[in-house]
């Protein structure tokens, strides 16, 4: 049986995107979304860690997203370990790696 991962969101671009690139010379933008819900009559925000890669960096987040932008966003969860190098407690990450995204603004 095949499993099914798939993200979708619709919130706030909390910060400009921090583009970077490989050695290959990829793009690879990483950016975090904020969206919001009402829980017992107060706004709660949540912050997603969010990243693209290739030609959805460079012909679309590099030239047009900006901080606050509404998006629509389609992607993936994944979820990477590391070791802190301070305490040696192995920690985990969870970003979504998005596939396709759309400007709401």
């Amino acid at each position: 049986m095949k499993g099914v991962n798939k993200v979708l969101l619709i919130g706030n671009v909390c910060q400009d995107p921090e583009i970077r690139y490989t050695g290959e010379g990829v793009a690879i933008a990483n950016m975090t979304v904020a969206t919001n819900e009402i829980k017992k009559k107060e706004r709660v925000a949540e912050y997603h860690k969010c990243a693209a890669f290739g030609d959805l960096v460079e012909n679309f987040i590099k030239p047009y997203l900006k901080k606050g932008a509404p998006v629509y966003i389609e992607g993936s969860l994944q979820t990477s370990s590391f070791t802190d190098k301070n305490t040696g407690v192995k920690k985990y990450s969870t970003q979504i790696i998005i596939r396709d995204l759309q400007d709401l603004g």
